[in-house]
């Protein structure tokens, strides 16, 4: 896990976030808002996208940090649980170009997946507990009915 100095930013995503809750007055861009949101404050969040269910794949909808992967599809995941990879030797298809670790949170539910975060970084063990905390529950706020694309 990478060790970071200064303010937390585990707390300022968690501000953005509930910032952006607190306005979901304009849905159609909520996903956008808030992979960016991700993006500036934690500082390993080198590439933060959104992937939404269509049919039974989930086809990437809005992205942050830079160019989009060359695989813009993912299976579409069979339980709600977060994926990680920590130490990737080479990037797959479906990651950015430089990511050394990524994490593939799940939204809408085990029965009700409807779509995915996928966070990458270009440092190894970046993703931990904090992560994960954060991860989930903007991965939730996506999977709401009113997060539309």
């Amino acid at each position: 896990m990478t060790i970071m100095r200064g303010p937390d930013p585990y707390a300022a995503a968690e501000a953005a976030l509930a910032q952006l809750r607190a306005q979901r007055g304009r849905p159609a861009d909520f996903a956008a808002a808030l992979c960016a949101a991700l993006h500036q404050t934690v500082p390993t969040y080198n590439w933060v996208g959104y992937y939404q269910l269509v049919g039974q794949r989930l086809r990437l909808a809005v992205w942050a940090g830079g160019a989009a992967p060359k695989q813009r599809l993912l299976a579409r995941p069979t339980s709600s649980a977060p994926i990680v990879t920590n130490d990737l030797p080479r990037p797959p298809a479906s990651a950015p170009a430089k990511a050394r670790a990524m994490v593939v949170v799940p939204s809408g539910g085990d029965s009700a997946v409807s779509g995915a975060l996928l966070v990458a970084s270009e440092h190894r063990g970046a993703f931990g507990p904090a992560d994960f905390a954060l991860l989930q529950q903007a991965a939730d706020w996506l999977g709401t009915p009113d997060a539309a694309i």
